[in-house]
């Protein structure tokens, strides 16, 4: 479930009792609690889990191949409702929100270079909320704190600064390189991907 209302970024954080994602974009600050499905990219595989279920599969086209285990995780974790998902979208696929981070490593492995990836650590992590609130700020706290931040088990980071685009994701490991990760989202409704490009 989408709902909206005033509070500040601090004050969600320091809420959280969990895992969550925090992400303002100009057109939307959200905040998302849980997890209704994970999706990881490495440099040898992709990987979706559920609360009951679990895949891999190796490398063919990594970038559509997460778009259609999120489809397919999330039609059976969220039956079709819930907060990061909702009634089927185009196709009879469900509408899911997915937020998560890519690592500078990813442009490296996508090229087809895996040697320039070092270990096994994932590239690109996306989470399917089971909460997520699109957040709007009074016009006093609009601005202040992080533009991104996020907790994930033993992961957390939080961002001050970046630079914002917003792109297909299937053009969206252009924007990370040897010295640039990204926080983002990705709609499925539209494919449309909104980043924050750190470094």
């Amino acid at each position: 479930m989408v709902r909206t209302r005033s509070s500040t970024p601090a004050e969600l954080i320091a809420a959280a009792p969990g895992d969550y994602f925090y992400l303002d974009t100009p057109t939307h600050r959200w905040f998302a609690t849980g997890v209704a499905a994970r999706v990881v990219i490495d440099r040898d595989a992709v990987h979706v889990w559920t609360a009951t279920t679990s895949d891999v599969e190796p490398w063919v086209d990594p970038l559509r191949q997460v778009v259609d285990l999120l489809n397919s995780a999330v039609g059976g974790a969220l039956g079709g409702s819930g907060g990061g998902g909702g009634a089927g979208g185009a196709g009879g696929c469900p509408d899911w929100r997915a937020f998560g981070w890519a690592e500078p490593e990813l442009g490296h492995a996508l090229a087809g270079r895996p040697d320039l990836v070092g270990g096994d650590q994932p590239l690109l992590h996306l989470v399917v909320p089971t909460r997520m609130v699109d957040v709007t700020p009074s016009l006093s706290v609009a601005g202040t704190g992080p533009i991104a931040a996020f907790r994930l088990g033993c992961t957390t980071r939080e961002v001050s600064d970046g630079h914002h685009v917003a792109t297909g994701f299937r053009s969206f490991p252009s924007l990370v390189g040897e010295c640039a990760g990204a926080i983002f989202t990705l709609d499925s409704r539209t494919g449309l991907a909104d980043v924050i490009r750190i470094g």
